[in-house]
């Protein structure tokens, strides 16, 4: 397997939160750098965290083909399948993209958010019935009493309900499994 520097990673525009290095600002493949953020769907204004990062160095960004690389990432960044992903991740659909194409992309996203919302709640719902069953273990491990009987039957009946509706959501998560 080939390890990749941090620094390779930020060439790639595969970390989001890099910030260019000295050697990044005064090569600067604008075009390619653009295009990463395109892809990412960062905003027009991101430029100016460039702009910044570069002016230490006492170098400037090339805006022109920095603008052209982003707008031709933003090809990648505003399709359905993209934003639904993005959706299914728990990210929102970003202001980015063509007006003309903002009801599909944002119903796609929202379907995606969907699944994200109704995945998470099965998580959450899974890790319960972990607690639960780990509380009926303990309460098994000590002498039963008819309080620790009536516990146990308890929790036995909250894990049926908490089994109930992780069913119904495995249900409603096949609607939104796709874009």
């Amino acid at each position: 397997m080939n390890l990749i520097s941090t620094s390779a990673f930020c060439t790639l525009g595969v970390l989001a939160a890099c910030s260019l290095t000295e050697k990044q600002c005064s090569q600067g493949d604008w075009e390619a750098i653009g295009k990463s953020d395109g892809v990412q769907g960062r905003s027009a204004e991101y430029i100016s965290k460039h702009t910044k990062t570069c002016a230490k160095y006492g170098l400037i960004v090339n805006q022109t083909l920095w603008s052209g690389g982003r707008e031709e990432g933003l090809k990648s960044y505003c399709t359905v399948q993209n934003v639904y992903v993005q959706g299914r991740n728990g990210k929102n659909l970003r202001p980015v993209c063509p007006t003309g194409d903002l009801t599909v992309l944002q119903a796609a996203n929202d379907k995606g958010n969907k699944y994200y919302q109704i995945q998470s709640e099965m998580e959450n719902l899974d890790h319960e019935q972990s607690r639960l069953r780990y509380e009926i273990s303990r309460l098994r491990g000590g002498s039963i009493t008819p309080q620790s009987a009536s516990r146990i039957n308890s929790l036995r009946m909250q894990i049926l309900q908490i089994e109930l509706r992780i069913n119904h959501l495995r249900l409603q998560l096949g609607r939104y499994d796709q874009a």
